[in-house]
């Protein structure tokens, strides 16, 4: 791939502000932007917070997610509490579930590799990234207010065993070509917010996301061509997906996500460089195979090493 700036466009916004620079940050290298994206647009995925209404009315829980956010109190702490006050194990109902564990690290704005001036920068004796392990670690075994049973966590949500579901965005359209989304699904009142960051800290929007980039072969009339391409296909794309969400709930999420700060989990293709694991390895580590608290540090220590290779293979390609 090559710098956007070769093609002359102008992404820096200041007048029409449609870029979605935080997120294109994610993808920058030395210094330089390799992707483009539009604000607005659903194309990428931003971690969110679905949750329970009726069952949160039920349990007596006066300031609900949403409610939170708006007044600014949305984060780790409030969301735990809320988890704690639905969370009846002897009834095998839980506070929440997650499809992904990475979702607390990335909030906190961090991510196991972190792209600087300088390059590629191994980030795993972060002290952050380890509290945010470790907080998530908590929330299974020591808060026990997220289910360990080997299952579907859409379908725990579903059948209201959990009171609120973290996943990806994608999952708020209401297309009824994608059967096993959340408005496909639920009998209840449900809401949706951004997924929370750690209390006392500024909103972080935790993203598994992507961008449009050139690659290095394109010139001339042909990256010209492409540029435009791409700004009417993103232009067309943000217009026309709001029909495609189960709520103005939803859409205001997106919008609002996409002025935040945002950390895209970048390392996966790092951590399966070789192709010796999958994305999923490192969180099996942190949180299945951690027996105890301390155990997360010691697993995470490990990867050190394999993420240095890999690393200093990229780079050398790079």
């Amino acid at each position: 791939m090559q710098p956007i700036k070769v093609t002359g466009w102008d992404y820096s916004n200041k007048e029409d502000d449609i870029y979605a620079l935080s997120l294109m940050e994610q993808f920058s290298y030395k210094g330089d932007l390799y992707g483009v994206m539009l604000k607005g647009s659903t194309s990428p995925v931003f971690e969110v917070m679905f949750y329970n209404k009726d069952i949160m009315a039920a349990k007596g829980i006066k300031d609900d997610p949403y409610a939170l956010w708006k007044k600014g109190q949305w984060n780790w702490d409030t969301c735990l509490s809320i988890a704690k006050a639905c969370t009846d194990a002897k009834k095998e109902e839980y506070g929440m579930t997650t499809i992904y564990f990475n979702y607390w690290m990335l909030s906190a704005g961090e991510d196991f590799v972190m792209s600087d001036i300088h390059g590629l920068r191994n980030n795993v004796k972060s002290s952050r990234l380890l509290a945010a392990w470790q907080y998530a670690w908590d929330l299974v075994y020591t808060h026990k207010v997220i289910p360990t049973m080997f299952v579907d966590q859409w379908q725990l949500f579903y059948h209201e065993q959990v009171a609120m579901l973290a996943t990806g965005s994608y999952m708020m359209q209401s297309d009824p070509i994608h059967t096993n989304y959340v408005p496909q699904n639920c009998d209840f009142n449900w809401g949706v917010v951004p997924f929370p960051s750690p209390a006392g800290q500024s909103s972080i929007v935790a993203s598994e996301a992507h961008v449009w980039g050139f690659p290095a072969k394109v010139e001339g009339n042909k990256l010209q061509a492409a540029m435009w391409w791409l700004r009417y296909h993103l232009d067309d794309y943000k217009y026309s997906s709001r029909d495609f969400f189960g709520s103005t709930e939803c859409w205001e999420v997106i919008e609002w996500v996409y002025n935040q700060k945002i950390q895209s989990f970048n390392s996966v293709g790092i951590l399966t460089y070789g192709g010796k694991y999958t994305a999923a390895t490192i969180q099996f580590d942190l949180i299945d195979m951690a027996t105890t608290k301390a155990a997360v540090k010691t697993n995470l220590d490990r990867w050190y090493a394999e993420l240095d290779t890999n690393i200093q293979s990229i780079e050398s390609e790079m």
